[in-house]
């Protein structure tokens, strides 16, 4: 038949909705959210050069990789303990 698309095979573990890939860049906004904290914060850890940023086109994106390392880099929260 002339004009017709043959059959693709679908594999029925691989929907739409259980293919979620981990994002490799997110947008400013989104950044703030997976941190939680505000936008004009982020745009203060962004100026004091804590946490790298790309450009692609005028679009500023975020590794998500340079958050977990902000992340990391944080000290960790020591319990007080009074007597």
């Amino acid at each position: 038949m002339k004009g017709r698309q043959p059959a693709r095979y679908v594999d029925p573990t691989m929907t739409d909705a259980s293919f979620a890939p981990e994002p490799i860049l997110v947008s400013i906004t989104n950044a703030a959210k997976m941190l939680s904290i505000c936008e004009s914060s982020f745009y203060k850890l962004m100026d004091r050069g804590e946490v790298r940023t790309v450009k692609h086109g005028r679009r500023t994106l975020v590794p998500v990789q340079a958050l977990r390392e902000w992340a990391a880099s944080l000290p960790e929260n020591q319990p007080t303990h009074s007597s």
